[in-house]
């Protein structure tokens, strides 16, 4: 799998239109490691730390007289620990 090499965390290019368009969608997931994307959940769980999952999506729709937000403003997202970062903190 190839991935975006300007960013943080880990992008495939799968998601090239997304990024290009700053569209996501419904269900999307972005994890922080490459090999969070080569095993199933129950694996991937144990080697990321942070996770992203695009909740819902309400495309904005520009409004005359009012300055874009953008649509990552528009985009519900779930940002979540794995069981594995709680357990380091305990």
């Amino acid at each position: 799998m190839n991935f975006f090499s300007n960013f943080t965390w880990a992008v495939p290019k799968a998601f090239s239109d997304a990024v290009a368009s700053c569209r996501f969608e419904e269900g999307d997931m972005l994890y922080d490691t490459p090999k969070a994307y080569e095993v199933d959940w129950e694996d991937a769980i144990k080697c990321t730390t942070h996770f992203l999952q695009v909740k819902f999506t309400a495309h904005a729709v520009p409004v005359e007289g009012k300055k874009s937000v953008g649509y990552l403003e528009s985009i519900g997202i779930r940002k979540c620990e794995s069981n594995s970062t709680k357990t380091k903190r305990r």
